[in-house]
């Protein structure tokens, strides 16, 4: 009887059959990008040091990629000798295609590329993305934790409203905004740009309907993936752009309730 693969096994399966794939690049950003629970266990691993309380019982038995471009899915499956099937015109997913392939182990296992990762944006993402470099010397490209949030947020709200595993997808999204940001800090000053970036993105998931409902219901805030407490961030993002976006929060939180559904895009921030 053939044995399954760890999430890990698997995980590594993928990524040193992809091989040079996963590092392309264009103008406009990474060709393609590693998201979902993959990225949120790499994130963890990657940023232990800085994770205080890091969440644990996160599984995945899949890898989930993100590309607008057909031609770098095809590369995938030809890489993974895999078969691709494509959605037909008439079935609305945001699915790019699927790639159903065999590992080493024998055991056969699919992968999905979405063009359009449920409550975000793919230009975002690609534009987003950080080049991370896997044991097996394979630099893929990462979804950012401040947009892995977003989504983890939006899925649980929307998708998996009662789903354990989302929930603890938001926790650790959060969690590792945070410490995404104390690393880039301490790793460079001149990444103060990238973290009042990464604020403002934040302060734009926490106004939104998305955040509410998991607020709400599980009692998650996306505000505490701020990072406001590091001594390189300027003392007016703690004394007066903080306490703006708290107000336009509690704002939100106040308002009539709309179904996250009916979510509109949240107003400029501005700069912290």
């Amino acid at each position: 009887m053939t044995s399954q693969p760890s999430d890990a096994a698997l995980f590594n399966s993928v990524i040193s059959r992809l091989g040079a794939v996963l590092g392309g690049t264009s103008t406009d950003g990474a060709n393609i990008v590693l998201i979902g629970g993959q990225a949120v266990l790499l994130w963890q691993a990657r940023l232990r040091p800085y994770l205080h309380e890091p969440v644990t019982g996160i599984t995945t038995d899949d890898v989930d990629l993100a590309t607008n471009n057909p031609l770098v899915m095809e590369a995938c499956a030809t890489a993974l000798e895999g078969i691709l099937e494509k959605p037909s015109f008439d079935h609305h997913t945001p699915n790019l295609g699927t790639i159903t392939f065999t590992t080493e182990h024998g055991t056969t296992h699919r992968l999905d590329i979405l063009s359009t990762p449920f409550g975000t944006r793919i230009d975002t993402i690609r534009h987003h993305a950080v080049p991370l470099t896997h044991p097996s010397g394979v630099t893929m490209f990462v979804i950012r934790p401040d947009d892995m949030l977003e989504a983890s947020i939006a899925k649980l709200a929307v998708l998996r409203p009662d789903d354990p595993m989302s929930v603890r997808h938001v926790r650790s999204s959060i969690a590792t905004t945070r410490a995404f940001c104390e690393f880039l800090l301490d790793t460079d000053p001149e990444n103060l740009r990238v973290v009042h970036s990464v604020n403002r993105h934040v302060a734009e998931i926490a106004e939104s309907l998305h955040a509410r409902s998991t607020y709400e219901k599980h009692g998650l805030d996306a505000l505490d993936a701020l990072m406001i407490e590091h001594r390189l961030v300027p003392e007016a993002t703690r004394t007066e752009w903080y306490p703006r976006v708290c107000k336009r929060v509690e704002k939100t939180r106040g308002a009539e309730w709309l179904s996250p559904s009916d979510d509109d895009p949240s107003p400029d921030i501005d700069t912290p």
